[in-house]
């Protein structure tokens, strides 16, 4: 059942249309480095775009509206009584959450990969400068975390790493999507709740939010961060994938 519900996700018109805008937006980030053709790296280009250009603002507008959209769609037409009685609710609930997290995951994945491909095949000086070395010219120090890495299983999987540990908080904006879906009845508030519900955190949290909320654990320093990063996109992937569930369940009691 979730194999199914992720191909949906993945075969929608929108979901194409969500990797080539954020494909274009990261592209957009560093643009000026691009076009001066400077021997830069992968993972310093990478770095640059995700952390000081719009990607924020955008990741949480287009992958929910490509990832959460499942639920609702079922529920217009009424058909998502029919499924949960013939899988049983929290299995249909299950493949749901799993389902839109790990669509919205590929979906940013697919982005970045196709970001770095435009990247060697249209400016070959960044695969020139796509080495270990680089990543000092980024964090200033041979002690980074990255780096470390970069020595030991080879640079190009290092990236993938990285890349994979920016996606995990995609998976939120999805759920937070999708759980909104469940008494939405205007496609539109549910795609743009995530956004608003980030932006409020952002500007509300302050300090405490950029260490503890935004963007639900993604570290942005050199140490990596995985164990934090994991435990708190566990945290709310938890958190919202229950508050779903009880909507659900809520929801069929009392229509």
């Amino acid at each position: 059942m979730i194999g199914r519900e992720l191909k949906r996700i993945l075969q929608k018109p929108t979901a194409f249309v969500c990797i080539v805008v954020y494909m274009g937006i990261m592209i957009l980030g560093v643009e000026s480095d691009l076009r001066a053709r400077y021997e830069i790296g992968f993972l310093n280009l990478f770095w640059v775009t995700e952390n000081f250009g719009v990607t924020i603002f955008i990741q949480t507008l287009i992958f929910p509206v490509a990832a959460a959209g499942n639920y609702f769609d079922e529920r217009k037409g009424h058909y998502d009584w029919l499924i949960q009685m013939r899988s049983g609710q929290l299995r249909y609930c299950i493949a749901k959450i799993v389902s839109a997290v790990l669509g919205g995951i590929i979906l940013y994945m697919i982005s970045v990969i196709l970001f770095f491909a435009v990247c060697v095949i249209f400016i070959p000086e960044v695969r020139h400068g796509s080495t270990v070395e680089s990543i000092t010219n980024l964090f200033q120090s041979k002690e980074c975390f990255w780096y470390r890495m970069a020595l030991s299983i080879g640079y190009y999987p290092t990236v993938i790493v990285l890349a994979f540990q920016y996606s995990l908080h995609i998976g939120i904006y999805v759920l937070l999507g999708l759980c909104v879906s469940v008494f939405c009845t205007n496609r539109y508030v549910f795609y743009a709740m995530p956004f608003l519900l980030t932006r409020i955190g952002m500007y509300i949290g302050g300090f405490v939010g950029l260490y503890a909320y935004i963007p639900y654990g993604r570290e942005l320093l050199a140490d990596g961060g995985w164990g934090i990063c994991l435990t708190r996109n566990l945290a709310a992937y938890a958190v919202l994938g229950f508050l779903y569930y009880r909507e659900m369940k809520w929801r069929g009691i009392n229509g």
